[in-house]
């Protein structure tokens, strides 16, 4: 695969319910200069298969697997250390992406290089994908972003994109062994 400008990065591990949904809404962006990289974390469903089909029918998908089950932050890692594109945008296997997410986050990237990170709104969803509680919005107050993040991380792996010259400057990577909370 050539250079592209996003590389979107999604482990996969036991997301058989969700995993074709999640591939699709990024196939279906309005943004099209990406690769998508799924990190196979030896799973005991059917995900891989489902996704070594979309595979077959669009080349922007790459599969990388794992030896052994790794957990989430390694099979992120592996993903970041992987990708090819200028900036990289997270998603896990039981996410769905609006359809021009990448495209708004590209053009905010590119017009303002002074960010290194872009985060998005978010819905939370049930099992059955009905909508259960208020819209999470996207904060533009660079003051109260600051301020909040002595609290808590405000933003959700599924909505974030960022410059991979920045993670790879300063080494950035996802941790391991904290509860679910390696971001």
């Amino acid at each position: 695969m050539s250079e592209v400008k996003v590389s979107v990065i999604m482990p996969v591990y036991n997301g058989e319910k969700y995993i074709a949904k999640a591939i699709e809404s990024i196939l279906h962006q309005t943004y099209k200069d990406f690769e998508l990289i799924l990190v196979d974390d030896c799973g005991t469903d059917g995900s891989v298969d489902i996704a070594e089909a979309y595979k077959r029918i669009d080349d922007r998908i790459r599969i990388i697997h794992n030896s052994e089950n790794k957990g989430i932050a390694y099979s992120r890692n592996v993903g970041i250390d992987e990708c090819k594109g200028k900036y990289i945008a997270i998603m896990d296997d039981d996410d769905y992406a609006f359809e021009c997410r990448l495209e708004k986050q590209v053009k905010f990237l590119d017009n303002h290089p002074e960010y290194d990170v872009v985060g998005g709104k978010a819905q939370m969803i049930n099992e059955q994908g009905i909508i259960i509680g208020p819209n999470i919005d996207v904060l533009k107050d660079p003051n109260k972003i600051k301020t909040m993040f002595l609290f808590f991380n405000l933003f959700n792996n599924s909505e974030v994109m960022f410059r991979k010259s920045v993670i790879d400057e300063y080494g950035i990577r996802y941790e391991d062994g904290l509860l679910g909370m390696e971001d």
